[in-house]
C-alpha cells in the first residue's frame, strides 16, 4: 500500500465540493479517479519525452506539466475513486442517521461501521474520525482522517504506469545529455542518419 504523503497535494485534494455524512468530498482534480484521458498514451509519452529533452537543454523542470501528464497517463488504470467515495459516504450517512436514533449507551464510544466500499470510525458526536474506502474488489484506494483529510492509496497498476512514464522522462534527459537529442516514445534512442561519403 502506497499513500501519497505530499502536503500540497493533500491541501488541494481537501478543497473539495459538497459534504456527505459531514465529510467534504475530495477535489477529484487532484485525486486520481478512473477517466478517459484527453490525450492518447502515445501523445502523453511524446510530450513527456519533449519535457525531458527541454529539461536536459535548459535545466528548467516543469513539474506541473509532468504531474498533469502522469495523472492523465494513470487515469486509464485508476479505480473509480469518485464513485467509491461518494457511495461509501452516502451509505455512511444513512447508517449515522440510524445510529442517532439508538440509545446513547450503544454509540457513546463511537462505532466501527462496515460498509460496502469502506470502514468508518465515528466520534461520539457521530462525526467521522476515520474512513477507509475500498473498490469493488476490496482494495483500499483512499483514506479519510479528520486530522489529515483525504489521502489517495495508489494501486500497483497506477504505480507501474507512473514509473514507466517517469522512466521515459529520465531516458529522454539521459539521451539529450549524451548527444542523442531524440528518443522515441518507447525510450529507444533515435540515431541521426549517417551519410556514407566516398571520395
Amino acid at each position: 500500500m502506497r499513500i501519497n504523503p505530499l502536503q500540497t497535494f493533500n491541501q488541494n485534494v481537501n478543497q473539495g465540493g459538497k459534504k456527505i455524512a459531514g465529510v467534504r468530498l475530495p477535489n477529484f482534480n487532484y485525486m486520481n479517479t478512473q477517466s478517459t484521458p484527453k490525450l492518447s498514451d502515445d501523445e502523453i509519452r511524446a510530450r513527456m519525452v519533449e519535457l525531458g529533452r527541454k529539461y536536459a537543454e535548459t535545466g528548467e523542470r516543469n513539474d506541473d506539466e509532468r504531474n498533469k501528464l502522469t495523472r492523465m497517463y494513470m487515469s486509464s488504470v485508476s479505480p473509480d475513486r469518485r464513485g467509491a467515495i461518494t457511495n461509501a459516504l452516502t451509505a455512511l450517512d444513512a447508517r449515522i442517521n440510524a445510529l442517532q436514533m439508538l440509545s446513547p449507551a450503544h454509540t457513546s464510544m463511537g462505532e466501527w461501521l462496515e460498509l460496502l466500499f469502506g470502514r468508518a470510525l465515528l466520534n461520539p458526536n457521530f462525526s467521522v474520525n476515520h474512513l477507509d474506502v475500498h473498490d469493488s474488489n476490496g482494495n483500499k484506494i483512499a483514506i479519510f482522517n479528520e486530522q489529515v483529510g483525504w489521502r489517495e492509496v495508489t494501486t500497483d497498476a497506477e504505480w507501474a504506469r507512473s514509473r514507466a512514464l517517469h522512466g521515459l522522462f529520465s531516458d529522454a534527459v539521459h539521451a539529450a545529455r549524451n548527444g542523442n537529442p531524440t528518443i522515441d516514445i518507447t525510450g529507444k534512442v533515435i540515431e541521426p542518419p549517417t551519410v556514407d561519403m566516398k571520395v
